[in-house]
């Protein structure tokens, strides 16, 4: 069990690194939010719209059937077709552009929204129409059809509520990203005792590089470790010089235990002021309980004396 808790955290952290670390991987769990939101917004009670179609005859569409829609059958007069215009800052612009239905028995046409129509019969032929009645303002008319189909309400709270889930794993996602990466990307084990596999090398660091090395967070990287007077060097220990990180004043640090691909390691958390003056924070990891413990004492003699 504890085995299996050491490997899980070590995964996780390793998983959350990757993704704080990749580009590709933000932009898509930004873009799978912004989706969320997007089939959120999309969410209508059902009982707030009646979405059954009424098959009418135009002679009974009145204003009581604003809202409703429904299944007309007519004939379309392109050419008797006008359109609305408007004003904007001394500008003339056209609105929307009606298309009057008449059918058999209607005194009065049924104005038609020139927009999402499908095509439309030659000569003046019948055509059936789906579509909802809607209020006009200004220049429209009283009220007109606007042809679509109407919403699947069952279908759009269905996504609505996917989109809540989505959204509330992918906050409690990057809560926990963002808590491991607070931790240098070294979870803490809550309870257990050291237990390092063969070949686990003496030092590894968590933590930053600084912004000579363009800022990178490294996870268990085999670090080396120099020590004087007046600072101590950590440094690459796979390739010299690849990086390296400065203590000038060791400012806390607490013993731990974390989670490593080689298993449960005691380690220290650190804050230290670099070479700059600058806050800075990491975990070393050690092989062994008197290696950290060693390590932590040198660091607290660092920069007591002067150089």
């Amino acid at each position: 069990m504890k085995i299996l808790l050491v490997r899980s955290l070590n995964a996780l952290a390793q998983g959350a690194h990757v993704l704080q670390h990749r580009r590709a991987v933000r932009l898509a769990l930004a873009a799978i939010v912004a989706l969320a939101i997007v089939v959120m917004a999309l969410a209508r009670p059902a009982q707030t719209e009646d979405t059954t179609v009424y098959t009418m005859l135009l002679r009974d569409i009145t204003t009581t059937s604003v809202g409703r829609y429904v299944r007309v059958t007519g004939s379309l007069a392109p050419e008797a077709a006008y359109q609305t215009q408007f004003t904007v800052l001394g500008i003339r612009l056209q609105g929307g552009r009606f298309i009057p239905m008449v059918g058999e028995g209607a005194y009065d046409p049924l104005f038609v929204l020139d927009q999402d129509l499908p095509p439309l019969p030659e000569g003046g032929a019948p055509v059936t129409l789906i579509g909802k009645i809607v209020p006009g303002t200004g220049q429209q008319p009283t009220y007109y059809l606007q042809a679509g189909d109407p919403p699947d309400i069952a279908l759009m709270n269905s996504l609505a509520r996917l989109g809540l889930v989505a959204l509330v794993c992918l906050v409690a996602a990057f809560s926990l990203i963002w808590y491991i990466r607070r931790s240098d990307y070294a979870p803490g084990l809550p309870f257990g005792s050291p237990a390092a596999a063969p070949g686990t090398p003496p030092l590894l660091w968590f933590g930053g590089v600084g912004r000579p090395y363009g800022d990178v967070s490294l996870r268990q990287e085999p670090a080396t470790f120099v020590a004087t007077r007046a600072e101590a060097l950590f440094g690459s220990a796979r390739q010299p010089g690849a990086w390296t990180v400065t203590c000038r004043r060791l400012l806390s640090a607490d013993a731990t235990l974390v989670a490593t691909r080689y298993g449960a390691l005691p380690a220290a958390r650190i804050e230290f002021e670099d070479e700059r003056g600058l806050r800075r924070r990491a975990v070393l990891a050690t092989s062994t309980l008197p290696a950290r413990d060693a390590l932590i004492e040198a660091l607290r003699f660092v920069g007591l004396h002067g150089s």
